[in-house]
């Protein structure tokens, strides 16, 4: 997953904390602001207000995958029953 500032933001950090970070953990900053960075990179640096971060972005990912988990549908055709599980 892609952390972006919105992440960051969400877990109630500022920007200057953020900053602070990447410059810590030897991290592009300015790279982070145009288009994110992979949260396996926040999470190699073992901190925990980063780690924080990432678990705060991991809800709206989820929310935002489709619910159609486990679910049977079944349809006739004929005389033919074909049982679809979609995953």
């Amino acid at each position: 997953m892609i952390i972006t500032m919105r992440h960051v933001r969400a877990a109630k950090m500022c920007s200057s904390g953020a900053r602070r970070f990447f410059i810590r953990n030897g991290l592009d900053w300015q790279s982070f602001l145009k288009k994110g960075i992979d949260e396996e990179a926040i999470v190699s640096t073992g901190d925990a207000m980063g780690i924080r971060v990432v678990e705060v972005a991991w809800p709206g990912a989820v929310r935002s995958k489709p619910l159609a988990i486990n679910t049977t549908l079944v349809c006739t055709w004929g005389s033919v029953t074909d049982l679809l599980i979609l995953c």
